[in-house]
C-alpha cells in the first residue's frame, strides 16, 4: 500500500481511498491540536497561573481602569516564552525579553512581540476581580474545561482551515490537471489538495516541538511557518503530475474480429492474403 507521504502516494489516495483520506485528515488534525495544546499547557499556563497569585490583594478592573493596591510597577512572572507585568508609569517600557510580553497598564493591556505592540482597552461596563484569593480558586476549578474546550476549538479550527484551503485551491488545480492531460474530478482534486496540506502541517508540528525545547528561537519558528506555505503548493503541483493520464481513443483495444485498417499489415486469417505486392519476389500467375 502506498503511503501518503510522497506525491505518488497522495495522488493514489486522492483517486482511490476516499474513506481513508477522511480518517487520515481527522487524525492529523487531532495530532496538530494535541501538539499545540501541549505547548500551551506546559509553556504558557504555568506562567499564567503564577501571574494570578502575583496580583496584589484587592486588585480589580472597574470602569475601564486597572485598580491596584500598589502604584509601583513590577513584573508578575515570566519565562522565555511569556511574561506578565504591570507598569503604572505611562512612559516606562517593558524590560522583559520573553517572546510574548503582556503588560497591564492603568487604562489598557498591551501585548507585544517581535513586530511591536497591540493595545487592548479594558471591557466597558464590567468589573473583573483580580484578587488572588478569589481568582485562583475560580481558575483552578475550571482550567481543565478551558483546556479541553481550547483543544477542541484548535482541532475544529485546523480542519476548517484545511477544508477552506482545499476548496480555494480547487479551481487552479483542476485547470492544471486538465491542461496536463490528467484524470480530473471535483472530489479527486479536493482530496488531493487536502492530502497535500498534511505533510506541511506535520512539519509545523515538529517546529512547535523544537521551539518548545528551544532548539528553534522565535525568528526561526516564524520562518518555518512561512516556509510551510509554499511547501504545500509544491506538493499539490507534484501530486497533480502523478494523477493518472486521461485515456485517449487510441488507448482503447480493437474489438475482436475487426480487421486491421493497416493496408500493409498481414492478414490474421489462416488463408492467403488477397493483396498483391508488385515488389515481391514471387511470380503472379
Amino acid at each position: 500500500m502506498t503511503l501518503p507521504c510522497t506525491p505518488r502516494g497522495i495522488a493514489d489516495w486522492a483517486s482511490r481511498r476516499k474513506t481513508a483520506v477522511l480518517v487520515y485528515v481527522l487524525g492529523m488534525g487531532c495530532l496538530v491540536a494535541t501538539v499545540m495544546g501541549w505547548f500551551v499547557w506546559t509553556r504558557w499556563l504555568p506562567v499564567w497561573e503564577e501571574a494570578i497569585v502575583s496580583f496584589p490583594p484587592g486588585s480589580r478592573i472597574e470602569k475601564e481602569q486597572l485598580m491596584l493596591a500598589s502604584d509601583a510597577g513590577q513584573p508578575l512572572t515570566d519565562n522565555l516564552f511569556l511574561s506578565f507585568e504591570w507598569i503604572s508609569d505611562p512612559d516606562e517600557e517593558s524590560a522583559s525579553t520573553s517572546d510574548i510580553r503582556i503588560i497591564f497598564r492603568s487604562n489598557e493591556c498591551r501585548i507585544g512581540s517581535l513586530l511591536g505592540y497591540v493595545s487592548l482597552l479594558y471591557p466597558y461596563g464590567y468589573i473583573i476581580d483580580l484578587d488572588p484569593d478569589k481568582l485562583q480558586p475560580w481558575w483552578l476549578t475550571r482550567r481543565y474545561f478551558f483546556y479541553l474546550g481550547g483543544w477542541g476549538l484548535l482541532w475544529l479550527g485546523m480542519l476548517g482551515c484545511w477544508w477552506g484551503l482545499a476548496i480555494a485551491y480547487a479551481i487552479p488545480v483542476f485547470l492544471l490537471a486538465y491542461f496536463l492531460g490528467r484524470e480530473t474530478g471535483v472530489r479527486t482534486v479536493f482530496r488531493l489538495n487536502l492530502m497535500s496540506l498534511m505533510l506541511p502541517a506535520l512539519f509545523m508540528s515538529t517546529a512547535f516541538v523544537l521551539y518548545a525545547f528551544r532548539r528553534l528561537n522565535l525568528q526561526e519558528f516564524l520562518t518555518a511557518g512561512v516556509v510551510h506555505i509554499p511547501m504545500a503548493w509544491g506538493l499539490i503541483f507534484l501530486s497533480t503530475l502523478r494523477l493518472d493520464r486521461k485515456k485517449s481513443l487510441s488507448d482503447h483495444s480493437t474489438p475482436a474480429g475487426t480487421l486491421s485498417s493497416n493496408p500493409f499489415g498481414h492478414s490474421e486469417s489462416g488463408g492467403k492474403s488477397s493483396s498483391y505486392n508488385p515488389f515481391g519476389g514471387g511470380d503472379k500467375h
